[in-house]
């Protein structure tokens, strides 16, 4: 697979380290719902959505909070 350049490094880093992840807590964005989305999980997904093909992340989490609670 990586033969054909259909591998993106960063996301299989990201996918394969998601648990140990060094978050800069000073450049992170703020947690959109801090009562059910807790730091761990909130780190994770501020590591995401901070790649290119997850930026829309963010803003779906200012569009849609219901249906993030939700799923």
């Amino acid at each position: 697979m990586d033969a054909e350049n259909r591998l993106n490094h960063e996301e299989y880093q990201f996918f394969i380290r998601a648990n140990t992840l060094t978050i800069d807590r000073e450049t992170q964005f703020s947690n959109p719902f801090p009562i059910w989305l807790n730091e761990h999980r909130w780190d994770q997904m501020s590591k995401l959505i901070r790649m290119p093909d997850y930026r829309f992340l963010r803003d779906s989490f200012d569009q849609f909070p219901k249906d993030w609670k939700q799923w």
